[in-house]
């Protein structure tokens, strides 16, 4: 790879990982303000808490995945993305979109 492309790559992980997983945060915690305004009145404070506990659990995932997916160069200070780190991510969502569909 080309170090346009590993700069790339390391700008756009943070970005999608980030986007996806704030998302799908977003939405759990709008499913849980409109529950607690009166709406939804048949969902179980049970099943919203577990959906609200997995959304966060899925964010905290992506966290630890960014912290952990660059190498620094001590030489130069360039932060590239680590291989085996892009696998990790594509298997996250893998996971993610098998159980939500």
């Amino acid at each position: 790879m080309g170090s346009v492309i590993e700069e790339y790559l390391a700008k756009v992980y943070a970005i999608v990982m980030f986007t996806v997983t704030g998302a799908c945060l977003c939405a759990g915690v709008t499913f849980g303000t409109l529950k607690f305004m009166g709406f939804y009145p048949h969902i179980s404070w049970v099943a919203l808490g577990i959906f609200i506990g997995t959304c966060a659990l899925y964010f905290l995932t992506a966290v630890w995945f960014v912290q952990h997916a660059y190498v620094v160069y001590e030489d130069t200070g360039q932060k590239i993305l680590r291989p085996e780190m892009m696998k990790g991510g594509q298997n996250l969502y893998r996971c993610r979109s098998y159980y939500t569909v």
